[in-house]
């Protein structure tokens, strides 16, 4: 069995016989013109997807959003590029040494607005989970919000959305070239193309980067751009200004973000291959110094600077001082193991600041569709070498060494640091999505593969569509005010008064028992009784059969959403706690309690019952039959 290198895939993937009736559709020109539309149409579509992922998104409340923006911001307010670790670029953190070009790009929209002082752009949650994702809509915003964000949108609301929409048009250039970029590797399967990159349109984790301030969006389509290049170029000798340009594109992407360094050895081994097919080494010496010439003319600069300030050509260092580094990197086995659930899940879709999940049957669902491409690649596999039919095509040699070197990155930063995340993945997001639709459509008969190609970007548009009003939406929608005519006529009423400005007027306890490791469900009422100028956090706690808390959850009111000083007199608020039980030894009757007090004290309000009299810190709320 001899192993060759060829131009395209084998015809059972790259063509084979025409069944022009595949989708039932007789009529040729009628073909033809759906066929025209379905790549605009499914660009439509994902604008529009990732438009309402930015919507239903409050500013700052995606992956480093709020360190991202204020790069954009920097260089907007005329100050230049930041200098880590310096005193105005500490809102950036660890973003301070990133490649400037989506920073540059986005500053150039947004230079008009008019954004106030770096010290006012946000005000955090205190009581965030960050980066512990967790199903239901408790306490998931990091960035306390009020309505001068809302639309019509203006100053750093505006700006914001500005570079997010900027993001979009990013991420659906990607999609565009992911759909090119599987014509060359199929050039008959116009299907299998549309349908690797509806994968990727669909995805909701794409989806929701596309709708966020961030770098990824851009070094993602320059990468799949800069492979596509090398692909189209490749059916014949480049010309010289072809090569120059491949350097330059890889150069946009280094100067965008370090993951991008990864396409220098591809070029190499591109251009290693355009030499060996012409028998010529003058070509490869030819195509090296063109390239290089591209790539230093538009990214050197940056990568020389950094080399003379630090010491570092990729600013690597500064970047995990800020970021933070593991007490000492960890092993492949230890990777899998601890890091492997949510490398997976937030390839898929966890939104937020890595803290808000979907349902879990979902995760379920993605990972058996992986586990069915992977197995339907391995069924392609033994068919070729059943058939002794194997050849390696030049576009699946780039794509799948850029694909490992993607892999190898990744790895790499999760041995150094705990700030992984699968949307890493996504500059490969090409290869990976015709991986996966090679494999689920493996299974297919081939008088319905045009069908089967399509169904799951079909699949997934579905999922994807729900995600905003179903999972993003109502995390961070505040709950409404209410009166007390509409308050639930079945609240057991106490009309506790804390610290004479707002009231406990009731409570609902929707777990009546639970055991060890389980949720205790109730809403509580409140009242606000004055204009209060600070934030109290409020708390519920399970009381244990020893005095100690054997449950607890503190955070603000509303949610999380709704701090006390934004309060109107006479507005009541319905708050929804959900503590979790700790281990319980033996059955007992646990007394719940709440109350307020300020956190940078840990000073408690005082609280007295409906008759005015004081009943100490904390207001009884009834009690929940735990057993172990």
């Amino acid at each position: 069995m001899k192993t060759r290198i060829s131009q395209g895939l084998p015809a059972e993937e790259a063509g084979g016989r025409n069944h022009s009736t595949a989708l039932g559709l007789d009529k040729p020109r009628l073909r033809a013109a759906l066929e025209r539309a379905a790549l605009p149409a499914l660009l439509l579509a994902f604008v529009a997807l990732a438009l309402s992922y930015s919507v239903a998104t409050p500013i700052f409340e995606a992956p480093d959003e709020l360190y991202h923006y204020p790069y954009v911001k920097h260089i907007a307010d005329g100050k230049g590029l930041p200098v880590p670790g310096k005193p105005d670029a500490q809102m950036m953190r660890q973003e301070a040494s990133q490649p400037p070009l989506y920073y540059l790009l986005g500053a150039l929209i947004t230079f008009p607005i008019d954004t106030g002082p770096e010290s006012s752009l946000y005000k955090t949650n205190p009581h965030a989970f960050v980066g512990i994702p967790s199903p239901g809509n408790d306490n998931k915003n990091f960035v306390l919000h009020d309505d001068a964000e809302a639309f019509p949108y203006k100053g750093v609301s505006l700006a914001v959305h500005l570079v997010r929409l900027l993001s979009v048009l990013y991420a659906a250039g990607t999609v565009f070239f992911v759909y090119l970029v599987a014509l060359e590797l199929m050039p008959k399967r116009r299907d299998m193309a549309l349908g690797a990159a509806a994968l990727v349109a669909f995805i909701p984790q794409f989806l929701f980067i596309a709708g966020s301030v961030n770098n990824d969006n851009l070094v993602v389509f320059l990468s799949t751009l800069c492979l596509y290049l090398m692909l189209r170029f490749a059916r014949t000798v480049p010309h010289w200004w072809q090569t120059l340009l491949v350097g330059c594109v890889a150069g946009l992407a280094a100067i965008s973000k370090a993951t991008a360094l990864g396409l220098l050895p591809v070029a190499a081994v591109w251009l290693a291959w355009l030499a060996w097919r012409g028998r010529s080494p003058r070509l490869l010496l030819q195509g090296l110094a063109l390239f290089s010439i591209g790539w230093l003319a538009v990214a050197g600069w940056w990568y020389v600077h950094n080399w003379l300030e630090y010491g570092d050509p990729t600013a690597l260092v500064r970047h995990l001082d800020a970021q933070g580094r593991r007490s000492q990197p960890i092993g492949l086995m230890e990777i899998i193991k601890d890091e492997g659930q949510g490398l997976r899940w937030s390839f898929w879709g966890v939104f937020g600041i890595f803290d808000l999940l979907a349902v879990p049957q979902l995760y379920r669902f993605f990972d058996a569709i992986t586990l069915v491409a992977v197995a339907g690649l391995l069924l392609r596999l033994g068919r070729r070498l059943i058939a002794r039919r194997f050849a390696i095509p030049l576009p699946a040699l780039l794509l799948g060494l850029w694909t490992m070197l993607v892999f190898a990155g990744l790895l790499r930063w999760t041995q150094l640091t705990l700030a992984s995340q699968g949307r890493l993945l996504f500059p490969a997001i090409a290869p990976l999505a015709i991986l996966l639709l090679l494999g689920l459509t493996a299974y297919v008969p081939l008088r319905y593969r045009r069908i089967g190609s399509l169904a799951p970007g079909a699949a997934i548009l579905i999922i994807s569509a729900l995600m905003p009003p179903l999972v993003i939406g109502p995390a961070y929608t505040r709950p409404p005010a209410l009166t007390e005519a509409n308050l639930p006529q079945d609240i057991i009423r106490l009309d506790a008064t804390l610290g004479e400005q707002l009231q406990l007027l009731g409570y609902r306890l929707e777990t009546q028992q639970a055991r060890s490791g389980q949720i205790v469900k109730l809403k509580l009422y409140w009242k606000g009784l004055r204009k209060m100028d600070k934030d109290y956090s409020a708390f519920v706690h399970i009381i244990g059969d020893d005095g100690k808390i054997a449950g607890q959850e503190d955070r603000y009111p509303g949610r999380g959403l709704y701090p006390t000083s934004r309060w109107l007199p006479g507005e009541i608020i319905e708050d929804e706690f959900e503590p979790r039980l700790l281990s319980i030894n033996a059955p007992f009757e646990a007394p719940i309690e709440a109350g307020l007090y300020q956190l940078q004290t840990y000073e408690r309000l005082p609280a007295k019952d409906s008759r005015g009299v004081s009943i100490g810190s904390s207001v009884p709320l009834g009690s929940v039959k735990v057993k172990p």
